[in-house]
């Protein structure tokens, strides 16, 4: 299938010219860009600021309930045909297509959760920020909080309920923090456990946005 294709070195310099600043995506979409990036780096050639989007990320933070994420996977979820799957143009196509459905997915989630991601990824370089930014931009011009439009899924995820059921009462700390203390539930009950600050930050934030309905 690759026997006669071009080496990357060859066309590399072509597929820069083709890039030019359009943004990229893709489905984990550092492993293709390290791949360029290297060979752009071995190449002695200019790397340059390209805009990336993954789709893999976005689908584990936005329909996080679903069994799988791969490809062929999150495709088949929003009903997206691929046709000779695995081959270089179809999965891009595919890609593409998901990467429509799930702007979707976030453009239906309320202002306030897409200002907290923002938020949480403002002194950061990961993917997808340039789109959450975006959005917020938009919500904030249109003056709609509560999502831009509904969710293409049509599914309505399972509730993050805990259901204890045995002899006695269930004594569990109300307070996320007390679950991390040097004598808390966690710290009883697992040996050589370390307290961790950034653990405990982390939880508590979980629980003010599940409290929040998100």
């Amino acid at each position: 299938m690759v026997k006669d294709a071009p080496l990357i070195s060859d066309i590399l310099s072509d597929l820069l010219d083709f890039i030019d600043n359009t943004p990229l995506v893709g489905q984990n979409v550092d492993f293709d860009y390290q791949f360029l990036k290297n060979n752009i780096t071995a190449s002695d050639l200019i790397l340059p600021n390209i805009t990336l989007y993954d789709t893999l990320s976005l689908a584990r933070s936005f329909i996080y309930f679903h069994n799988s994420f791969s490809l062929g996977s999150l495709c088949d979820f929003y009903d997206i045909k691929i046709e000779n799957a695995h081959r270089a143009g179809a999965d891009a196509l595919a890609t593409g297509k998901l990467f429509l459905y799930l702007i979707q997915e976030v453009l239906s989630r309320p202002l306030t959760l897409i200002q907290r991601i923002e938020n949480l990824f403002s002194n950061s370089s990961v993917y997808n920020r340039e789109l959450f930014t975006n959005i917020v931009k938009a919500s904030i011009r249109l003056n709609t909080i509560d999502g831009l439009m509904p969710s293409p899924s049509n599914y309505n995820p399972p509730d993050n309920f805990y259901e204890y059921s045995g002899s006695g009462n269930a004594d569990f700390p109300e307070n996320p923090e007390d679950w991390f203390l040097e004598n808390g539930a966690i710290s009883c009950n697992w040996d050589g456990y370390e307290k961790r600050s950034s653990q405990t930050e982390m939880i508590k934030d979980s629980f003010e946005a599940f409290s929040e309905g998100y």
